[in-house]
């Protein structure tokens, strides 16, 4: 099949639309590479000092998750220990923890530590040479931060 000139043209513009597209698409791996390379993911086991808090409240059982008031959700623990939905959420994303959904969440759901949870603690405590909740850092006001106050309510 014969081709004119004008299709030539076409298809070598082609070509080089293709190559720039290639090229831009390396570029950006590479860089997402180099990134990630500067900045190494924690391992599975490691976790932050409030997520070793809230596991090792989790993991005296008895813990749960309900709704309160107007939809806001909360977790509960026997020892009254405050765990942010945000800390629940990456605890249970890291699979280190498990709600029980079969429980409506305004009766409350039940959260228990998972074998990987427990591996978890055992290694921050190894790591830390920790067997209590680790001591906090300077304070807000040393810091320079605003001091913040947190009022728990206390069900009988």
């Amino acid at each position: 099949m014969l081709t004119t000139a004008v299709d030539l043209h076409e298809q070598i513009n082609h070509l080089g639309l293709c190559e720039t597209a290639c090229h831009d698409l390396v570029a950006g791996i590479t860089r997402a590479l180099e990134r990630a390379s500067l900045n190494p993911p924690q391992t599975p086991h490691e976790i932050s000092p409030t997520q070793y808090e809230a596991l090792r409240a989790l993991a005296e059982g008895g813990a749960t998750m309900q709704t309160r008031g107007r939809g806001s959700t909360i977790v509960l623990t026997p020892d009254h220990t405050l765990i942010t939905i945000a800390t629940f959420q990456s605890l249970d994303k890291r699979g280190l923890v498990h709600l029980d959904t079969s429980v409506p969440l305004y009766q409350g759901r039940g959260i228990t530590v998972t074998a990987e949870g427990q591996r978890a603690l055992a290694q921050h405590r190894a790591r830390t040479g920790s067997t209590t909740v680790p001591a906090a850092g300077p304070t807000a006001a040393a810091a320079g931060m605003p001091t913040v106050v947190v009022k728990r309510e206390v069900r009988r």
